[in-house]
């Protein structure tokens, strides 16, 4: 995932400058008419005008990074459950590596259905505009704050691009690589795991975090824990992520190994990651 992550915000950063650089001009035309009271028109006026620099460039990198994360977690998942058939082919009582259909990456738009190809469009769509009234509604309201302390407009453009690299900073912008990319990868992972030709032989999932001085508490709670795949309830409460800048991934169990159902909820993700992936990708 590091590579889809590196390669976001490489794009990130390009156009993070481009509108740093195209930042003045636009404040300096603004500022220049603000009145001294500032009313919620006026706010309105400015949400209009302060727009995102190059927002189809934007939209089309935030596109990029969640239809490239759904590719590489199916195509990881792919990868590995070919491992496994491999493996465990001996004990099969049918030939499954005959019938299971082996994907790589550069193919991979052949796994998706149209339907979740349109919600991956839909889905980055409503990530640029979050992004957008994020990086707008704040300049917004600090010019709104210097109008009304009375700070001249010569001044204002000082005091705004002071602050315009917090708009979306480096670590704003990894907080979405990383967030984004977890979420789809690991929707790409489940929708292999359940497709038809691995019903019976994936029977559950365990959840595998990285455990370090970074890992949350939930996660490591989480760590470990095996789930059976028909309690769909607790999978897409807790597929990956779960909080902000979550690295954990669901692992496959087959139906060749050892395992029992071992799941605690006594933990919960962090509100606003709740999301269904079992229904919004299938």
């Amino acid at each position: 995932m590091d590579e889809v992550e590196e390669a976001f915000l490489s794009d990130m950063r390009r156009l993070n400058k481009k509108r740093l650089e195209q930042l003045p001009k636009r404040l300096n035309a603004i500022v220049s008419d603000l009145p001294k009271g500032f009313t919620e028109d006026n706010m309105r006026v400015l949400r209009g005008t302060l727009k995102l620099p190059s927002s189809k460039e934007y939209r089309k990198t935030l596109t990029k990074l969640v239809r490239t994360s759904m590719y590489s977690g199916l195509a990881r998942a792919d990868k590995e459950l070919k491992e496994l058939r491999q493996f465990y082919s001996p004990y099969e009582t049918a030939n499954f590596l005959d019938i299971y259909s082996s994907t790589i990456y550069e193919n991979s738009s052949t796994l998706i259905p149209p339907e979740v190809e349109s919600y991956l469009i839909d889905y980055g769509m409503q990530i640029t505009a979050i992004t957008e009234e994020t990086i707008v509604r704040r300049p917004v309201q600090r010019i709104a704050e210097l109008a009304n302390a009375g700070v001249e407009p010569v001044n204002m453009i000082t005091h705004l691009m002071e602050t315009a690299g917090a708009w979306m900073s480096e670590s704003h912008a990894r907080t979405i690589a990383r967030t984004e990319n977890s979420k789809m990868y690991n929707a790409g992972r489940l929708r292999r795991y359940f497709d038809d030709d691995n019903k019976g032989f994936v029977v559950a999932l365990q959840y595998d975090a990285i455990v370090d001085t970074r890992t949350t508490p939930l996660c490591r709670h989480l760590d470990g824990m095996i789930v059976n795949v028909k309690r769909l309830d607790i999978i897409n409460k807790y597929s990956p992520p779960n909080h902000y800048q979550c690295r954990s991934v669901w692992l496959p169990v087959t139906k060749f190994e050892e395992w029992t159902d071992n799941w605690d909820s006594s933990e919960e993700p962090q509100a606003g990651f709740e999301w269904n992936p079992l229904e919004d990708i299938n």
